[in-house]
């Protein structure tokens, strides 16, 4: 898969990586993170496992989020659709416009002190990539 690296890359341009990262264990989510996370520098020992993030619907992305440590500026949850989508609708308090599929990355931005204190609405979606993109740009 070369869209996972090339993610890790871009967001590494950006200098948008993860204090924390939570993932579903999902094989395909998991390798696509670790692939990024090694374009990052992101130590792949420190991505958090969450089954909830496989079985449950987007309620359970807030759920793992609310659980970050306090002192992590950005956080990264990896997941699948639906309920990437759908947790993304629940934050922004808007449907979510583009179909989220595989490395597409979004970046969300809210003013909460404490990751524990996300709620819905609370979040204003500041952009969406997907890989397609970027192999066009390239």
């Amino acid at each position: 898969n070369r869209d996972a690296p090339r993610m890790g890359r871009y967001l590494s341009e950006m200098d948008v990586v993860p204090d924390q990262i939570v993932s579903s264990p999902a094989k395909r989510a998991l390798s696509t993170i670790k692939l990024a996370s090694i374009e990052m520098g992101f130590d792949v020992d420190s991505i958090v496992l969450d089954e909830d993030l496989y079985f449950r619907g987007g309620g359970a992305y807030l759920s793992a989020i609310r659980q970050m440590d306090a002192t992590s500026q950005t956080v990264m949850a990896v997941g699948h659709y639906p309920m990437v989508d759908e947790v993304i609708s629940i934050l922004t308090g808007k449907m979510a416009v583009k179909h989220f599929g595989t490395a597409t990355v979004a970046c969300l931005q809210t003013e909460i002190e404490e990751w524990k204190d996300l709620e819905a609405g609370c979040c204003s979606l500041l952009w969406m990539v997907k890989p397609k993109e970027l192999r066009q740009s390239e």
